[in-house]
């Protein structure tokens, strides 16, 4: 080692030395003399362990990335929902918008003879009568004169049930504000973010939702109405009444119902559907989770008082200000974190539309079940995979292990002498190879070994018989000797 590192001083740049020379302070080398170190059941457990977790974290993170977008397309989803329900609203109530002009070219009307009649006899309150129980949707239906006297109102309900509202006739409406706009010519054309193309219609006053006291008295519910109000005229064009709906806010409501069944069969049980007026307060409040019923529950401690931009609501905010998106919030009443999706009506076929928005709110966690479902599936597959990957290299290391402490234990017995030893692996991998090489080299070593010890036997056969013949000429050269001094001894 000290030759080598003055070899490393020599020719190594001096930062590459310091590098090579810190070799062993190194944490990776370290590891790697650890692994290295190891029996090879424990290499092979860990290399099968590296090799199937990379596929299988590349295949988890992209499930992982896919469940994230999903999280983010959630909100996206909601935001759908909730323009998808602003313009339901906006299309129904173009209809609202229409009709009230249209029952004005009824000729019932032109039969003044039967104007200012309070029985069930007024052939115009009679046509009323129908209107109401063709579309279901309308509270009260009256006609008033251009002093603001009623002409004509409908006697029945939307089930055909008698209400009260004879009373009216005594009723003078020339001060309520839909009257005074007619009479001004003032119609609804436009709100503060109707669309392009959706300020065309003309015609129509509406009036907000509201709690009308006269719809209340005559038919004993809470009288939560729209107005819309237009004028009628006679054949010259001259404004000879004005025609008036209190179209039920129900209406309203059962869109917002069949938006949450819509959610709930999507796997969305918990969403709730909140209906905003022009400045935050809130004018439906269907929150099924909150109230115990999937029907209508009006809570006048909340409708049109209740401002969730007062109460710093970021949805709210925004869409009162005519803006769209989506967002996750903490929901202040229930202390939860919500996705929900926000949008403003714009109106719809020419029609200018409510100033009204729509948010579309779920609890995060229900909104995120199922992307956190796939990635927990992703999680658990890691595991499984894992925990089939160790054993399966366990068995396989050691099954090598075994064939090579095999072959290992033949070679050292060969190398203390011992040759009658051979490897019994059967495989025909490498392993296979390698001992059938070994026993082939070991019969040679055996074969060559076996010719020696011949070769050796034959040489000391030659060798004792060379010592035996050197012997007798040994033995007969002193017989000659001695028969020789005995001769010159008689001479």
């Amino acid at each position: 080692m000290k030759g080598t590192d003055g070899l490393l001083e020599l020719f190594s740049p001096p930062v590459v030395r310091n590098k090579l020379l810190a070799t062993d302070e190194d944490p990776m080398y370290t590891v790697m003399t650890k692994f290295l170190s190891w029996g090879i059941a424990a290499k092979l457990v860990v290399l099968f362990m590296i090799f199937g977790a990379i596929p299988m974290t590349a295949v988890g993170l992209i499930a992982y990335g896919a469940a994230e977008d999903s999280k983010d397309n959630i909100g996206s989803r909601f935001l759908s929902e909730a323009q998808t329900l602003a313009d339901k609203i906006d299309r129904n109530l173009f209809e609202r918008y229409g009709d009230v002009q249209a029952f004005g070219y009824n000729d019932a009307i032109t039969r003044i003879s039967e104007w200012y009649d309070p029985s069930e006899l007024n052939l115009v309150s009679q046509v009323m009568n129908k209107y109401v129980i063709a579309y279901g949707i309308y509270d009260l239906a009256m006609l008033v004169d251009t002093k603001g006297d009623l002409i004509a109102v409908n006697f029945l309900n939307a089930k055909g049930i008698p209400i009260n509202s004879k009373f009216m006739f005594k009723q003078n409406f020339s001060e309520t504000p839909w009257f005074k706009a007619l009479v001004a010519g003032q119609y609804t054309t436009k709100m503060p973010f109707t669309a392009p193309g959706n300020d065309v219609s003309s015609g129509t006053f509406i009036e907000d939702v509201h709690v009308d006291p006269m719809v209340k008295q005559a038919l004993g519910n809470d009288g939560l109405v729209m107005g819309f109000s237009a004028p009628v005229f006679d054949v010259n064009g001259k404004v000879v009444a004005y025609w008036s709906n209190r179209t039920s806010f129900s209406v309203v409501e059962q869109m917002i119902q069949a938006t949450f069944k819509n959610l709930k069969a999507q796997g969305f049980p918990g969403a709730e559907i909140t209906l905003l007026d022009s400045v935050g307060r809130v004018i439906v409040d269907f929150d099924p989770s909150t109230s115990g019923t999937e029907d209508i529950v009006r809570n006048y401690d909340v409708l049109m008082k209740l401002d969730l931009v007062q109460k710093g609501v970021f949805m709210a905010k925004e869409v009162v200000l005519g803006k769209a998106g989506f967002s996750t919030e903490l929901h202040a009443r229930k202390n939860l974190m919500q996705v929900g999706g926000y949008y403003h009506l714009t109106g719809a076929l020419g029609y200018p539309g409510m100033n009204w928005s729509v948010i579309v709110r779920v609890l995060e966690s229900n909104a995120a079940a199922a992307a956190n479902a796939v990635q927990q599936k992703v999680l658990m597959a890691g595991l499984i995979c894992l925990a089939v990957l160790v054993p399966i290299g366990w068995f396989v290391g050691r099954k090598g292990a075994a064939n090579i402490i095999g072959i290992s234990t033949v070679a050292q017995r060969a190398a203390e002498g011992d040759l009658t030893q051979r490897a019994s692996v059967t495989s025909r991998d490498e392993l296979g190879q390698l001992a059938g090489a070994m026993n082939s080299m070991l019969d040679n070593i055996s074969h060559v070994v076996g010719e020696v010890r011949q070769a050796a036997e034959h040489v000391s056969t030659g060798a004792a018989e060379i010592t035996q013949g050197n012997e007798d000429l040994s033995q007969r050269t002193s017989a000659q000797a001695g028969a020789l001094e005995e001769t010159s001894a008689s001479m």
